[in-house]
């Protein structure tokens, strides 16, 4: 039918050829036949999709309900059973790959909130770890915001005691993207754009075909070079995304780099803090003709800071449990194949002929 279309505008059919259409025939007492039960199966299908579509609202309130249950615990007997509760109904709530994303945001938020795995006293307090890497940065107590920053996210007061709750500009430098675009890229020190980050991949790798920059270069384009080990996040648009660097690169104008001493600070755990943030940083981007995360902005960041072991728990914790989504996502989306390719299947024996059928 589209074959015969005409016309240089929109495709169309001249009534001559509209009138050769062919059209097999049946008599008229099974045509009545055909027309009465393609309605009764349209009908049926409809039926379906409605019961599938209630099915899909109540799977999805009983996922919320679940989760939020667990985000609003304190007490540790309650996230035990909740969470309980939750694994016991996990094929009825996790039924589609999306809804993984919810249980990887509780992830992050429990472990956040110090949920995820338990203090050690012997660990210390994190406000002496928060002048550790204040001396060693030199950035002196002046950073510091009387009664720490406000935060919908979490309160001081949810936290362990041995948790500080500050701003990422505290402890870290930052290095702010400059405006102007690199000429020529002759030199061996990557050059970072948003499209070499990539979605829950923390540390950013290089290929062979990366551009590069020399010194030389970065100097003539008035460019910062970021040291290893430093979180990278973007401050335009594709807020909360957010990786490590694997060597030292240069960034572009759309990248906010934050530096910080590695043996006082995992790098992994800013990254987390700053995608379980992601709803904070696009209210406070400015309303220009792009979403932008000006300097202030960013060092603006709260991050609720446990002591430097407890840091490494919680990386390992999540980097855990973060695969084990990946899995669920993985096996949901093959379970989805499987259900698309019987569809097929069935759909073809019920719509084409057999080969005996033909002859």
């Amino acid at each position: 039918m589209l074959r015969e279309q005409t016309g240089a505008g929109r495709g169309g059919l001249p009534k001559n050829r509209m009138d050769r259409i062919p059209v097999v025939l049946p008599p008229l007492a099974e045509q009545h036949r055909i027309v009465a039960k393609v309605d009764e199966l349209m009908d049926l299908c409809d039926r379906l999709e409605t019961a599938e579509k209630e099915r899909e609202v109540r799977r999805d309130r009983l996922t919320a309900a679940s989760l939020h249950q667990i985000n609003n615990r304190v007490d540790a007997h309650e996230l035990r059973e909740n969470g309980r509760f939750f694994i016991d109904q996990l094929p009825r709530t996790m039924a589609r790959p999306g809804q993984i994303k919810q249980l990887r945001e509780t992830i992050l938020y429990l472990a956040l909130r110090g949920k995820l795995v338990p203090q050690d006293p012997n660990d210390g307090p994190a406000s002496e770890l928060v002048k550790q890497i204040q001396n060693e940065l030199n950035l002196g107590t002046k950073r510091d915001t009387a009664g720490g920053p406000t935060d919908e996210f979490i309160s001081e007061q949810q936290l362990p005691t041995s948790w500080r709750l500050i701003r990422i500009g505290q402890i870290t430098k930052s290095i702010v993207p400059q405006r102007d675009k690199p000429l020529t890229f002759t030199g061996a020190i990557p050059w970072v754009t948003l499209p070499n980050f990539r979605e829950g991949k923390l540390v950013l790798q290089f290929d062979e075909r990366r551009l590069g920059l020399s010194l030389t270069e970065a100097e003539l384009y008035r460019l910062r070079v970021v040291p290893a080990g430093s979180v990278l996040m973007s401050c335009v648009g594709r807020f909360g995304l957010t990786v490590l660097t694997s060597e030292e690169c240069i960034p572009n104008q759309q990248i906010h780099a934050f530096c910080f001493p590695e043996a006082l600070l995992n790098g992994r755990y800013l990254c987390y803090t700053i995608m379980a943030r992601r709803p904070y940083l696009e209210s406070q981007a400015t309303a220009t003709t792009i979403s932008y995360l000006n300097k202030s902005w960013c060092e603006s960041i709260p991050v609720a800071l446990p002591p430097l072991a407890e840091q490494h728990r919680i990386v390992a914790k999540v980097d855990q449990l973060m695969v084990l989504c990946e899995q669920l996502e993985a096996q949901l989306l093959t379970a989805q194949d499987e259900s698309r390719n019987l569809l097929e299947a069935v759909l073809h024996e019920a719509l084409l002929p057999t080969a005996t059928e033909a002859l």
